[in-house]
């Protein structure tokens, strides 16, 4: 009994076998550009998501703290003490420090810092309407900000807007490239 099935298996023939590799090469072939692109959108919701509960961080920290808290975009290569660019582009990284003396939303003085960022992976490019955001002790901010996040070589809906308004509410929406 055992001789006659094994002597009945045939096994795969060479027609069978290019045929699968074709199907499989397909396939591979249609889903790579797909999976680049589910990484490219994964990515910048992961920073839009940083830079949302940086902002959250700041906001809950004015009102615990009953003191101004400013974010500002950080000044590359690092320094010593820190500082902040001045610019709108917030790339880099940036700071989050109670904002005391000096000039308001620059950090100097006796200002305390209380968090650094690094500079966002993935080499998108962040930008700001403002160098920096200011949140109220009561959890406002004077203006509203919006910060854009687009990714290299964009397309379709993977840029991240992140809207700050009057009331420091942040939210984060998507919109084409």
């Amino acid at each position: 009994m055992i001789n006659r099935t094994l002597h009945n298996a045939k096994g795969l023939t060479l027609i069978e076998l290019i045929t699968v590799m074709s199907i499989l090469a397909i396939t591979i072939t249609i889903a790579v550009p797909s999976f680049k692109s589910l990484m490219q959108s994964n990515q910048a919701s992961s920073e839009a998501q940083k830079m949302l509960s940086s902002l959250f961080l700041a906001r809950s920290e004015a009102v615990k703290r009953g003191v101004r808290m400013t974010m500002c975009a950080r000044t590359l290569p690092r320094t010593n003490p820190e500082t902040c660019t001045g610019a709108t582009e917030w790339s880099k990284g940036w700071l989050l420090f109670i904002d005391e003396s000096g000039v308001i939303g620059d950090f100097d003085g006796t200002d305390v810092l209380l968090k650094a960022w690094d500079s966002v992976s993935g080499n998108p490019t962040l930008t700001g309407t403002a160098p920096s955001v200011r949140f109220q002790t009561s959890g406002d901010v004077l203006s509203s900000v919006g910060f854009v996040l687009t990714p290299p070589n964009c397309s379709g809906q993977k840029v991240r807007n992140i809207d700050v308004s009057v009331t420091g509410r942040a939210v984060i929406r998507k919109s084409a490239c």
